[in-house]
């Protein structure tokens, strides 16, 4: 692979052919985050492969393989080797012309070319939406999503450098010295009766260990494995000694600070006269990619424990006859185990509109029937010394504060909750949709021990950081 280039773009056409439906975590990510960035929903990388553009990687797999690189939009980012960005390309009359426009119907464009180091342009990555937009992204943005582009760039090079491993070496000896050269995984080798590792620089770096300072010994690398897979990994190198068939698996292995991370192992037994001659394999750090998968399970379980109480919630009947207030606390409860909060609290406010006063409060760190009405301070919130509160609540939308350190004091009411609330979801309910009902609406209002209630009332979400 010549040094001057950077990139071998002369295996690129090979290369979508064999591996552009296999999926690279980390470019997806990469790919993810643009479009989210440029509030849009459609993003790829196309690859250059002669006069054609290649779908390489798509958050939609319905986009085209393949298109002409003089009928597209990303196409025209290519030749013109600079970003290509407009808010409406059936506006312009230079783009409106080409098939994405006119056929696939993309309005808005964000189109920015890939660059090997020596500045041929291989590819492009794209975001767009069918929706046009009044006004381009920030520089801020268009700063950003560069950064993207460049690291979308690192990632090909990277799986362009794999591709490289697999087809251009046979020899272990050439593919170990070539590896420790061109790739940033960590990479580990063995030959028969040798105790002891062939290892990468970038293999103990990814440890915590300086360059030479890592004990190769093979019960070492045992040792590094968490002591419950331990076992487990052993019994799969036994059994893949004579296979001589690609495998992988993940790992927690012991980092120098003494913690864990999560690797993940690919690699391969030479088998020769019927026996293990050589192994290879690379380690690669996927620590933040496990907790990511991690963090969207502990959603996903959040979102089952919510869809459960609502359909308690939906579920449950209660005798006509029943007053709002004796409900409270079975209402505070279920949405106390919905959201997975230690408090809910539930306030009325009054015919004036602007008072609050506290109807419940349900603490999780309380015994059944978890009441701690009596000892909640204040009791009642005014809109003379919480203005903009007040104000916030006559907008009629939810507010949420992750962090009640960092909100508007006066917002906080002064203070308040500071002593054991850290953050804060509040509701406002309305009743028949109104503030002022009409007469209809005033008959099917709520009534509260035999008083119609106020033009609306609300309930107030108190959240702590502390999960039940």
């Amino acid at each position: 692979m010549p040094d001057s280039l950077g990139l071998d773009t002369s295996v690129i056409p090979n290369w979508i052919k064999t591996l552009r439906h296999e999926e690279d975590h980390q470019a997806l990510m990469i790919l993810e985050l643009a479009a989210e960035l440029a509030d849009a929903p459609i993003a790829m990388i196309n690859l250059r492969d002669g006069g054609q553009l290649k779908r390489w990687l798509s958050l939609d797999d319905n986009v085209h393989e393949s298109i002409p690189i003089n009928d597209a939009l990303c196409g025209m980012a290519v030749m013109q080797a600079s970003p290509l960005i407009t808010c409406d390309a059936r506006q312009q009359s230079e783009l409106a012309r080409c098939s994405s426009v006119f056929a696939d119907s993309i309005r808005y464009y964000i189109g920015l070319p890939l660059k090997a180091d020596n500045g041929e342009i291989i590819g492009c990555m794209s975001i767009a939406d069918s929706e046009p937009r009044q006004q381009l992204p920030s520089s801020e943005i268009l700063v950003r999503l560069n950064t993207l582009a460049l690291l979308a760039t690192e990632a090909l090079k990277r799986q362009i450098n794999q591709s490289h491993l697999n087809a251009e070496f046979e020899d272990s000896q050439s593919r170990a010295s070539w590896i420790l050269r061109s790739i940033s995984d960590g990479i580990l080798e063995w030959k028969t009766g040798n105790e002891r590792l062939t290892i990468s620089t970038r293999l103990e770096n990814l440890l915590g260990y300086e360059a030479g300072t890592l004990d190769t010994g093979l019960e070492a690398l045992y040792g590094r494995v968490a002591f419950d897979m331990r076992d487990d990994f052993k019994a799969l190198i036994g059994s893949k000694r004579l296979s001589g068939t690609p495998f992988n698996c993940e790992l927690l292995i012991r980092t120098q600070q003494g913690d864990h991370r999560w690797f993940e192992l690919r690699a391969q037994f030479e088998v020769r006269n019927g026996a293990p001659y050589r192994f290879i394999g690379s380690l690669l750090d996927i620590h933040q990619q496990h907790l990511a998968k991690d963090a969207q399970a502990d959603k996903l379980r959040r979102y089952e424990r919510q869809q459960a109480a609502l359909i308690e919630l939906g579920n449950t009947r209660h005798d006509n006859s029943t007053h709002l207030d004796s409900l409270l606390p079975w209402l505070c409860e279920q949405v106390a185990k919905g959201l997975q909060i230690r408090k809910v609290s539930f306030w009325y406010m009054n015919a004036a509109h602007d008072c609050l006063s506290l109807a419940h409060v349900h603490d999780a760190w309380i015994p059944p029937p978890h009441d701690a009405t009596l000892s909640t301070v204040p009791t009642s919130l005014t809109r003379k010394h919480n203005g903009l509160y007040f104000e916030a609540l006559d907008a009629g939308r939810a507010l949420a504060l992750a962090d009640v350190t960092k909100a508007n004091q006066e917002l906080l009411f002064d203070g308040t909750f500071r002593c054991s609330v850290k953050a804060i979801i509040d509701s406002p309910i309305r009743v028949a949709g109104q503030w002022w009902p009409s007469s209809a609406a005033q008959k099917a209002m709520p009534r509260v021990n035999g008083q119609m209630m106020s033009r609306h009332f609300w309930h107030r979400y108190l959240i702590t950081y502390h999960s039940l």
